[in-house]
């Protein structure tokens, strides 16, 4: 890619263009009928169509059950509010991060009592983040525009997310969380079957423009639970990650938060060797990882094991 495609490809109109226009498709199929929306998403991606009537992959088994299952435990966890209260009932308070404050509307935000440094974010959505290291340089009305944008969107339509459309949209701050010894904070995203963990993508040296993270770039390794390095990642340019030191409790909460629950993502951050709740995401994009990881992953997915909903 040449230096001037990669200026426009970074560019924040274009992708911002790009963002609108693709919303705006997503948008158009969605209410045609929400599962095309989710086959656009799969093809996009894949090159391929779902198949509905024996789905592999374990994006089109997420897909097939979004329409035959009752998701609404997955409002409910996908909700970075309200999963705070089912992370408490399941016995791993210990590990959540502090809470700031929670709103409906961002104007209603007074920035003066909040600390220094925080991490703000819409609970319905996926990248909609924006990290603030130093408040006294916050833009708060541009911040606040952007907040109430996100609120407005209806993200639940990209890929035909149903169970995000049924989340009531809020605005909340948590504590800023940072290592010294990382260059940004190792995201470890636990791939689970009922509670067990297969596998954990690590996501490091992440690249935030302007402090959001939507858009952002990152590295990105996959490891079994004995820590081997999973030939899973498509990425070229693979970093070796060292075990995190609060591996067991990461599993252990993961037996905890997924109980019972067919299949679920559930992200830690860890800070000084100290485990920290990150979310649960029950529709997880696949695309940095190998199409036969996905399958893989699928494998572990009885669909025949769950009661359908018609």
């Amino acid at each position: 890619m040449t230096s001037l495609k990669k200026k426009v490809m970074h560019s924040k109109f274009v992708r911002s263009v790009f963002s609108a226009l693709s919303y705006d498709r997503d948008l158009f199929y969605f209410y045609l009928n929400p599962k095309r929306s989710a086959e656009l998403n799969f093809t996009s991606i894949y090159n391929r169509k779902i198949n509905w009537e024996n789905p592999r992959h374990i994006e089109e088994k997420f897909h097939w059950m979004q329409f035959n299952t009752d998701t609404s435990l997955w409002t409910r966890c996908a909700d970075k509010y309200a999963v705070r209260d089912y992370v408490i009932e399941h016995g791993c308070g210990n590990i959540l991060n502090k809470l700031y404050g929670r709103w409906d509307d961002a104007r209603d935000i007074d920035f003066d009592k909040l600390p220094d440094k925080f991490v703000i974010k819409t609970n319905n959505a996926s990248g909609t983040v924006i990290i603030v290291e130093n408040k006294n340089a916050l833009n708060i009305n541009k911040t606040v525009k952007k907040l109430n944008y996100w609120l407005r969107r209806r993200y639940g339509i990209i890929g035909g997310q149903i169970h995000y459309l049924k989340i009531k949209p809020c605005i909340i701050a948590e504590e800023y969380l940072s290592d010294p010894s990382q260059d940004g904070l190792n995201d470890y995203k636990c791939f689970c079957f009922k509670g067990e963990v297969d596998s954990i993508k690590v996501c490091s040296n992440r690249v935030i423009p302007s402090a959001s993270y939507e858009n952002h770039e990152y590295s990105n390794t996959i490891y079994s639970t004995s820590w081997e390095r999973l030939d899973a990642s498509i990425q070229t340019k693979i970093v070796d990650i060292p075990k995190p030191l609060s591996l067991s409790e990461m599993i252990g909460a993961c037996r905890a938060l997924g109980e019972g629950i067919p299949f679920v993502r559930i992200d830690f951050y860890e800070v000084c060797g100290k485990l920290y709740f990150g979310e649960m995401t029950f529709t997880p994009g696949l695309e940095n990882e190998t199409f036969e990881f996905g399958l893989h992953l699928g494998g572990k997915l009885h669909l025949e094991e769950l009661k359908t909903v018609r």
